[in-house]
């Protein structure tokens, strides 16, 4: 089974879930969310995946938290193809 974390926004928080050693952590990148990611990534253990969740971004936003945020894998409400074996996880968000 694996464990994922979402939806965490404060750095603080994000290295005491750490401590937990789950497998994925989600962000979310979409600035209307009460749950919006600011600012940069704090030092994770590498074998915590980070997931960053996007609605409606265009694909140089996304690209630049990717590497910033040393993402894994992210959502998004539109399909691209990354050509560096990132993962895409297709989901609308829009209608949640």
């Amino acid at each position: 089974m694996k464990f994922k974390i979402c939806g965490l926004k404060e750095k603080a928080n994000m290295l005491d879930v750490s401590e937990l050693e789950p497998d994925y952590i989600g962000l979310i990148f979409w600035s209307r969310s009460k749950r919006y990611v600011k600012g940069s990534s704090p030092e994770l253990p590498n074998d915590i995946k980070k997931t960053g969740v996007f609605v409606d971004e265009n694909l140089e936003e996304i690209k630049k938290r990717l590497s910033g945020w040393q993402l894994n894998s992210f959502n998004e409400s539109y399909k691209y193809k990354i050509n560096n074996g990132m993962s895409l996880f297709k989901k609308n968000l829009k209608n949640e």
